[in-house]
C-alpha cells in the first residue's frame, strides 16, 4: 500500500471483492490522490458499502461505481 500515494485511478471490478478487502482497501493510508474507483460486479453488499462509506482517506474520489454489488 506504500507505493500507491500517485494512484489516480482504480478498477477492481469483478473481482469477487467483499466487505474484508474493502476494510483492507479503507485502511489504506496512501490513496488520498485517487480520482476514480471503480467497485462494480463486487460482493460488496450493505457490510461493505458501510466500510467504503467510513473510510476517510478517499477525499478526492470524484467518481465511485459500486454497480452491481
Amino acid at each position: 500500500c506504500n507505493n500507491l500515494s500517485n494512484l489516480v485511478y482504480l478498477d477492481l471490478g469483478y473481482n469477487d471483492l467483499g466487505p474484508e478487502e474493502i476494510e483492507k482497501l479503507s485502511q489504506c493510508n496512501n490513496l488520498s490522490n485517487l480520482v476514480y474507483l471503480n467497485l462494480s460486479w463486487n460482493n460488496l453488499g450493505p457490510e461493505g458499502i458501510e466500510k467504503l462509506s467510513q473510510c476517510n482517506n478517499l477525499s478526492n474520489l470524484v467518481s465511485l461505481d459500486l454497480n452491481n454489488n
